[in-house]
């Protein structure tokens, strides 16, 4: 499971093993697949992401946002 960034143009990834334990960060030159990868790409069109400053890490956080119907 990940994001891929339109604007920043990368890819996020979330991957787990047998047991469970996860391994995440930004998809860097090569990823190699030993057995089977499942794509799925789907579009949220009533939320928006963005990025918020949040105080207690010190970075701009991902947020996920109802879309507004302006």
């Amino acid at each position: 499971m990940g994001t891929l960034s339109g604007d920043e143009g990368h890819l996020h990834i979330a991957l787990s093993d047998k047991d469970g334990h996860m391994v995440g960060g930004h998809v860097v030159r090569d990823l190699i697949i030993f057995t089977t990868a499942e794509v799925v790409i789907g579009e949220c069109t009533n939320v928006e992401f963005v990025r918020e400053f949040d105080p207690k890490s010190g970075f701009p956080e991902l947020v996920v946002k109802n879309r507004s119907t302006n």
